[in-house]
């Protein structure tokens, strides 16, 4: 008997192998957040017709075969690819890692636009600038504010007052007007990361 069969439209965050035949392959869709997509494996005879890569955002076509579980793809059309993210090591990594956040945090099936959204430009992002830590503390910084999260009355105000000035700048000034190094950010990155991890149910760091 034919399963329930939609259409979706996703960002592939990471994927993994699940036996021989098939890879299990996390997405984040528009309409339902996270969810598991089952696609075949390549074969000797080469790449399955449809098939899913990190950093995709398409359109899917896919099949659930019982009231709960995974959908199993059954077509794909590719909006964007965005391979440029494999020319840059620090972007690739820093891509992964937002993508991790977003998959430990994000609650199956439910769904969220805006974070959906943001992972868009985050990946944009990080392939036109190659500072991938003041790319990651912008996108962190405004994903937890949007959620309520306590990051600018707890963390932001209570830095030193010559820190705080400069990190608001960092967050307030678009990515392009701006001129400092990934040196200099990564320490509050990480400040930002640790303030998560005590004072939200957000696993941030590992």
């Amino acid at each position: 008997m034919p399963g329930q069969e939609w259409t979706d439209e996703v960002l592939v965050l990471g994927r993994e192998a699940s036996g021989e035949a098939h890879l299990r392959t996390w997405c984040f869709s528009r309409e339902n957040g996270r969810i598991l997509v089952m696609q075949r494996a390549a074969t000797r005879k080469g790449k399955a017709l449809a098939s899913l890569d990190l950093f995709d955002h398409a359109e899917v076509r896919l099949e659930r075969r019982s009231t709960t579980g995974a959908g199993f793809l059954k077509e794909v059309r590719h909006i964007a690819q965005h391979e440029a993210l494999a020319q840059h090591y620090g972007s690739f990594q820093a891509a992964a890692t937002w993508n991790r956040w977003v998959r430990d945090n994000l609650p199956t099936e439910q769904p969220d636009p805006d974070l959906f959204a943001l992972t868009l430009q985050t990946w944009q992002a990080l392939i036109r600038s190659h500072r991938p830590a003041l790319v990651l503390l912008k996108a962190l910084f405004r994903w937890t504010r949007h959620e309520g999260y306590p990051v600018a009355e707890g963390w932001l105000a209570g830095l030193p007052s010559a820190e705080r000035e400069e990190v608001y700048q960092w967050l307030s000034r678009p990515l392009a007007e701006l001129e400092v190094g990934d040196d200099a950010v990564r320490p509050s990155l990480q400040q930002l990361q640790r303030f998560l991890e005590h004072h939200a149910d957000l696993r941030l760091i590992g």
